[in-house]
């Protein structure tokens, strides 16, 4: 953390005008939300959001296989999105980002199983110096 006073404010804290005012910079020193970041430790909203869903999917893992929600993450929608409608979905942006670490399904279920292990890959994952393999 940047000081005393950000300690334990770090979800109100992405905001940023808290942290500026804490830093003392004022309306009118240019800092980017970058350089705030890292004045403070954080980390962007990317990276947090990519963390939070590969952990609730380890989470999801875990439960047993008749659970809803684990047989939602295997769920593929059938037909057909109004005309303009990206073709994005959040499994076939969760399946890109298995693709680019090279794991599959199975290996992240296996995985899943250890929270040690998944911890290690997760923090891999979602970490700037690349993924550590399942």
């Amino acid at each position: 953390m940047c000081c005393f006073h950000c300690w334990g404010i770090s979800t109100w804290c992405n905001s940023g005008r808290m942290c500026l005012l804490l830093l003392g910079i004022r309306w009118y020193d240019k800092m980017s939300k970058v350089e705030l970041w890292k004045a403070t430790d954080q980390e962007s909203a990317e990276v947090l959001l990519k963390r939070r869903r590969w952990i609730w999917i380890g989470h999801t893992l875990r439960k047993p296989r008749d659970n809803i929600a684990r047989r939602a993450l295997r769920w593929n929608p059938q037909g057909q999105r109004n005309r303009g409608r990206p073709k994005n979905t959040w499994r076939r942006g969760v399946e890109q980002e298995m693709k680019e670490a090279g794991v599959t399904w199975g290996s992240l279920e296996a995985a899943a199983q250890d929270r040690v292990k998944w911890k290690q890959f997760v923090g891999g994952l979602c970490s700037t110096s690349g993924a550590i393999k399942v």
